[in-house]
């Protein structure tokens, strides 16, 4: 299995035949939808995996990922895989295996394989791109997989 990381950039990488930026997030919200055009359509990955450039990342990052992204795959229910729970601090886990689905996308460090990727690439938006994957008629009454624990 190969998944392509991605990071996303704290400057702006407006190209110049790009609209006027309207926004705060604007640029950064591009920038996600040209990650998504360039390596699903153009290199065609099989998805990506995106980090924000000040997530610090635990040893089993990866090999998390490499177990739960094969249950988007399986599962058409599944709308990506996150290694983000804002709860899951040391100390107040149960199961360090246990995996849930959640209706709100979580964002961080997160998967999209490519069959979702290229469905939203189209009408991905200018600005607001975490907000707009949280709302019904976009996530299509799908989930995000996130752990017990914070990776």
């Amino acid at each position: 299995m190969s998944i392509w990381c991605l990071v996303t950039p704290a400057a702006s990488c407006r190209r110049d035949d790009s609209p006027p930026c309207p926004a705060a997030d604007c640029h950064i919200s591009q920038h996600y939808k040209l990650l998504l055009k360039l390596f699903l359509e153009c290199f065609k990955a099989p998805g990506l995996l995106f980090l924000e450039e000040d997530l610090e990342v635990s040893p089993d990052f990866f090999s998390y990922f490499e177990a739960t992204v094969p249950l988007m795959e399986k599962d058409r229910t599944i709308y990506c895989v996150s290694a983000w729970n804002d709860h899951g601090q040391r100390g107040r886990v149960k199961d360090s295996t246990a995996l849930y689905r959640t209706d709100v996308m979580p964002g961080l460090g997160w998967y999209l394989n490519s069959k979702i990727g290229l469905e939203l690439a189209p009408k991905w938006p200018l600005t607001n791109w975490d907000d707009w994957m949280r709302l019904p008629n976009i996530k299509m009454q799908r989930s995000c997989i996130y752990p017990e624990v914070r990776n």
